[in-house]
């Protein structure tokens, strides 16, 4: 009698498995809207991130919602601008701020609808017990809470980041930073090897996913890389520094299609979503080491569009038309009300949120965006730009700078002299949205001292 109870369990759950999907989110840290060779990439060759685009669906317009990690990663996992969570831009380690942990998230969403849960890799939105993954709807955590050049042995080493890369690179000492891996709540290695990380990460979505086979699953797989200093295994070493980079994009495409693989031979892949983004843009500072947002203008740490355009590809076979295009205004804030939708989890009336669903993305490649007329944001320690349709307004510094996007996709040509009434409109606009937020903002957590 009980093996055939489990039997019939084990079909039940095979049976909502096949009508929920199963969801990989793959996050990469600081990636270049150039660095996939689906967005022009001429230096990487990147067939397996690539192939995501090319089985489903490929954005050219989507945004991360702040240029610097923690703002970013928190506005992700809650579809909330950054004010409105009270994030600053980047935590540091032991930092008595983090993200609230009555915040909602990605993983709370899919966790109350009996998916199993899991992050892997850099979290970054607090690194306190209260605040890890498994405080935040994931059932399981491995990796490491914060960027991987922190927590640095400043008494062997010095107290900054090598500005000699080159040197880093050739030398692999990642002992420099005592960087902690977690399982999670407990160390596990300190410092960790970040020239096993990106494998290991790997290793772990791949035991997550075969280990809840039966039943939906959700799981992020969020790569520490390519954040410097850069670090690959043995296997895609190259001791050319200048070919770092190149090295370690090998080294992340080979990863993606490990996991790829793993989920056609274990027949998923056709119910499985499957999303490669970036956190926000490349930093440019770190010359060969750094990625390539080109023919984007600047990079991380601004809000130009090479700050905040980053690559979004989306898979779905099951739905997802393949080799889709759409050059509509989307971002990562949009995930939270998709899945939302998409699982009919009803968004609390008490904690707003910013996102819109872009659910009809799935049977309508060619769908449009509410950002076309209500305007999306650009935050960098304050907001600082505005895109509605081809136009994007900045006003940093008391300088107006307005440019038109379908024709000057590099932002070379202020336009702000030529449309006053426009500019006039959108300040009234960055205005008002600053003390929208400001109005609503809620309260951060706080480490009890």
């Amino acid at each position: 009698m009980k093996s055939f109870i489990t039997y019939l369990l084990l079909l039940i759950s095979a049976s909502v498995a096949a009508e929920t999907p199963n969801v990989v989110l793959i996050l990469c840290d600081d990636l270049g809207y150039n660095d996939p060779s689906i967005y022009g990439s001429k230096l990487n060759k990147t067939p397996h991130i690539d192939s995501i685009g090319h089985e489903g669906l490929m954005l050219s317009d989507f945004y991360s919602p702040y240029s610097v990690c923690s703002a970013s990663r928190a506005s992700l996992l809650t579809g909330s601008y950054a004010p409105r969570l009270s994030m600053p831009g980047v935590i540091r380690p032991k930092s008595n701020i983090a993200l609230h942990p009555d915040e909602i998230t990605l993983g709370d969403l899919f966790k109350s609808k009996g998916y199993k849960t899991s992050y892997v890799g850099k979290w970054h939105v607090g690194d306190h017990v209260e605040t890890l993954p498994t405080a935040q709807g994931f059932d399981s955590y491995y990796g490491i809470p914060y960027s991987n050049d922190m927590n640095r042995d400043k008494k062997t080493y010095g107290s900054t980041v090598p500005k000699n890369l080159d040197d880093e690179w050739i030398k692999k000492d990642y002992k420099r930073y005592h960087t902690e891996l977690y399982r999670d709540l407990e160390v596990i290695e300190s410092p960790v090897n970040q020239v096993t990380l990106t494998d290991r990460y790997t290793d772990e979505t791949i035991r997550f996913i075969e280990e809840n086979k039966q039943s939906p699953f959700f799981t992020c797989l969020a790569f520490s890389m390519p954040h410097i200093p850069l670090y690959v295994s043995d296997k895609f070493y190259n001791p050319d520094p200048k070919m770092a980079y190149n090295a370690m994009m090998n080294h992340l495409d080979y990863s993606v299609g490990r996991v790829l693989t793993r989920l056609k031979e274990l027949e998923l892949d056709n119910n499985t979503i499957v999303i490669f983004t970036s956190d926000n843009g490349p930093w440019l500072s770190k010359s060969h080491h750094g990625g390539n947002a080109l023919p984007l203008k600047s990079g991380k740490r601004t809000t130009y569009e090479g700050g905040q355009r980053v690559p979004f590809l989306i898979k779905w076979p099951k739905r997802i038309p393949a080799s889709s295009l759409n050059k509509n205004i989307f971002s990562s804030i949009d995930l939270f009300p998709t899945f939302a939708e998409l699982l009919n989890y009803s968004i609390p009336t008490d904690k707003p949120i910013d996102g819109h669903s872009f659910i009809g993305l799935f049977d309508d490649p060619n769908s449009s965006s509410i950002y076309k007329e209500k305007g999306y944001y650009f935050i960098n320690k304050g907001t600082q730009a505005v895109r509605m349709g081809k136009w994007k307004f900045r006003y940093v510094k008391n300088k107006e700078e307005l440019y038109d996007l379908e024709t000057d996709i590099a932002e070379t040509k202020n336009l702000a002299d030529q449309n006053p009434e426009r500019v006039d409109q959108f300040k009234k606009m960055l205005k008002s949205f600053t003390q929208k937020m400001k109005n609503e903002a809620r309260q951060p957590w706080k480490a009890k001292k």
